[in-house]
């Protein structure tokens, strides 16, 4: 009888991923590490895959390979829970052979390997020493940072004594130095590292390798007689050997010499072979520079953010530099959409497919940005800087160069308050004038301090010293100004002195100028028609639907002056029914339907927006309470005239006094009276000095706007509440008089 053989597994349908051969297990693993190599948190000081401008740098390559064992032998046990087969399978994989190499170099910890199981009772026990359970008994029983920073030896081998939190690998052990403040948390490089030596000791073999080299082939060269095969040799040797800007340099062209150059081959050689021990001592600087930065001066200090960095003792200056940039590209909008803000804010390494701007992670403001990234992200990186070098920030404002770099360099602040103040300097400059006024507050301050450049003319001086008050330096300077032309000056002996202002006069004038930056601001605003609280507009608050943007006129437009070659056009729909309320008839400029001019952004921090609607509170106040001040004194003036008058006025009806009046009056009311009665703006024969554009309407204002026009309104209604009694009255002209008495 035949039988029909069955092949097992047939199909796709059958077999499934825990019945997968141990190569193709180990194989998947294998390529999940290399394929996501890329995405996985990295130092930016090892970073070749955003950072390009660092390859050419020294890189501790046992130290790399340590960080990164560490690193995914967390993805690797992920993929070990995905099944049990794939567990025991990937036991075996060599990726955990050359993680235990590189913690433990030596076999310290070999004899406290795994025991295999026995069998039977005729076998002997053996080590296995390459299972992930060993690997981890040995990270968890050692220094982590002293593993990294001396790789080559059994340094930090069983030393683990605390367990402290990273931002990349999570929960790590320490020992007591790298615990304690002075140590700081996990850095992958040591201020008194071996890692700066052996970085100097390479340095300097290389440099002298290249010189060698150089000096060999001049010899041949020489002793060939400076023809072209000697030539062609010293160029090889540039071109093989020389490191970075020997043969490319520009400054020696060794192949190019000319046939014809064998008169002199003594002087000759000795010419390029300066100029090859030039080229390479510029390579040996440029080479120690960078080396030194990297394993030595990492900018150890205590860590003061703890919002950034929680549970780090300590952070470098390479962690503070990348995560300012990580926290000012999420600030700014820089970051796209989606993949690109999850990657900055994760961690992640970031391409610069990830950004709005085509340029690389360390450089993300050196290049143009896009046409419509403005706003807030603008300003932010035009006061945090133009171009962003990590570890080293370069703006243009000194102020914020100096904050910058004392929380880069020395660990000072925290990077909100960078950022905020960033922020606030980027915004006060882009919608106020305080640039200007600081410098003007400054040139003030160095002129009451007796700090300004004392300017001596020479033709003059026996002048100067006459005056009796020649010894004062301000004086001095103003004497000369006044008497001194300045063709007759002696630049030369004009010298810049330090700033005059401490660190407590500083602070203080910044606050001076930034209330006076954020009080024209508001004033420019209450005077436009933009009455919406910059506090309103910071939390984007608004009453319901309406629109946001309200055309505003101004109540006396005859006052206003206009200029005579600017367009004219006929009024349009929305300020054709003021106009002819106020008695406007033809033609208006085409100036007064830009009010309120376009709306500025926001204040970016919540600091900024309390201290911004203080300003316009005041200013507020300030402009309308006494036009508020005549609408009650038309209520008083109304009621106080003759009643049968009255009464024939008002149709029979008996007048109301006015704080009746006033309580029932709406402030949308009070607003419209404003608008439409060119009287009010009066104070006797002449205008008001302030009269700003009113909005044709308040109901796009939010609650807190419009309570800020109720509380002015009550203060101009105070006097409709005072008692009028015979002893009140007697005590207001009491004071009255002590009042003038004390003017007079």
């Amino acid at each position: 009888m035949l039988t029909t053989k069955v092949a097992g597994y047939k199909g796709k349908t059958v077999r499934s991923w825990a019945e997968l051969p141990t190569e193709a297990i180990q194989s998947l693993a294998t390529w999940h590490l290399n394929i996501t190599a890329p995405t996985r948190p990295l130092p930016a000081t090892w970073d070749f895959y955003t950072n390009p401008e660092h390859k050419h740098r020294y890189i501790p390559y046992p130290e790399y390979l340590i960080y990164v064992a560490a690193r995914d032998a967390k993805a690797v046990e992920a993929l070990m829970c995905v099944c049990t087969r794939w567990g025991v399978t990937l036991e075996q994989h060599p990726f955990w052979t050359h993680a235990i190499q590189c913690f433990d170099p030596y076999g310290a910890c070999a004899h406290f390997a795994w025991f295999a199981t026995i069998s039977s009772g005729n076998a002997t026990s053996s080590f296995v020493a390459t299972t992930p359970f060993h690997f981890r008994a040995i990270l968890h029983t050692s220094c982590l940072p002293c593993r990294i920073n001396f790789p080559q030896s059994n340094t930090g081998l069983g030393s683990a004594r605390w367990t402290v939190n990273t931002l990349r690998l999570g929960m790590v052990n320490v020992c007591g130095e790298h615990f304690s403040s002075a140590g700081g948390d996990v850095n992958t490089i040591d201020v008194n590292s071996r890692g700066s030596r052996r970085a100097r000791d390479d340095a300097v073999r290389v440099a002298r390798d290249e010189l060698k080299r150089a000096e060999w082939a001049v010899a041949q060269a020489v002793v060939v007689g400076c023809g072209y095969e000697g030539w062609q040799a010293v160029g090889d040797a540039a071109a093989a050997g020389s490191g970075p800007g020997f043969a490319g340099s520009g400054s020696v062209d060794l192949v190019s010499s000319p046939r014809g150059a064998t008169n002199e081959p003594q002087a000759q050689a000795a010419h390029f072979l300066q100029q090859a021990r030039a080229v390479v001592d510029q390579a040996y600087l440029d080479t120690t520079g960078g080396r030194e930065r990297l394993a030595g001066d990492t900018g150890l200090a205590e860590n003061e953010d703890d919002c950034a960095f929680p549970g780090a003792k300590a952070t470098c200056r390479s962690c503070r530099a990348e995560w300012l940039w990580r926290c000012a590209v999420l600030d700014a909008g820089l970051a796209r959409e989606g993949h690109g803000v999850e990657m900055v804010s994760g961690g992640l390494p970031v391409t610069a497919g990830a950004l709005f701007v085509d340029v690389d992670v360390a450089d993300f403001c050196g290049g143009e940005r896009r046409k419509d990234d403005d706003g807030a992200g603008a300003q932010l990186t035009e006061s945090l800087g133009t171009r962003v070098d990590m570890p080293g920030y370069f703006s243009p404002q000194e102020d914020m160069k100096v904050l910058v770099s004392a929380y880069v360099e020395c660990g000072e602040g925290t990077i909100e308050r960078v950022l905020g103040t960033a922020m606030e300097r980027g915004w006060l400059r882009a919608n106020t004038r305080w640039g200007d006024l600081r410098k003007q507050a400054l040139a003030s301050a160095g002129f009451r301090e007796g700090a300004l450049t004392s300017r001596m003319a020479r033709s003059s001086v026996d002048a100067i010293r006459d005056v009796p008050y020649a010894n004062d330096a301000a004086a001095c300077t103003a004497y000369a100004s006044t008497t001194i032309p300045d063709e007759c000056y002696d630049e030369d002996s004009s010298e810049p002195g330090d700033d005059p202002l401490g660190n407590e006069e500083d602070e203080s004038l910044d606050m001076a100028v930034k209330e006076m930056a954020l009080t024209d601001w508001a004033r420019a605003r209450v005077l436009d028609g933009a009455w919406a609280a910059p506090a309103d507009v910071h939390h984007r608050m608004k009453d319901g639907d309406a629109n946001p943007y309200v055309p505003a006129v101004h109540p006396v437009h005859w006052s206003v002056c206009s200029d005579p070659s600017a367009p004219r056009c006929a009024p349009s729909a929305a300020t054709e029914g003021s106009v002819r309320a106020i008695g406007t008839v033809g033609w208006i400029d085409a100036a007064s339907q830009c009010h309120p001019g376009p709306p500025t952004q926001p204040p970016p921090t919540q600091c900024l927006a309390e201290k911004a609607n203080n300003a316009f509170v005041k200013q507020m106040r300030s402009i309308l309470l006494p036009v508020f001040s005549n609408v009650v004194r038309r209520l008083v003036i109304d009621y106080a005239i003759d009643p049968v008058e009255h009464i024939t006025q008002v149709q029979g009806r008996k007048p109301l006094p006015p704080a009746i009046c006033a309580a029932r009056m709406t402030i949308a009311e009070v607003v419209q009276q404003l608008r439409e009665e060119v009287g009010l703006w009066f104070d006797g024969p002449q205008l008001l000095r302030e009269i700003p554009h009113v909005p044709q309407s308040i109901d796009h204002l939010s609650q807190n706007s419009k309570e800020v026009l109720i509380i002015i309104w009550r203060e101009a209604c105070t006097p409709l509440y005072q008692c009028r009694c015979s002893i009140c009255e007697r005590q207001h002209c009491d004071a009255t008089k002590i009042i003038g008495a004390g003017e007079g």
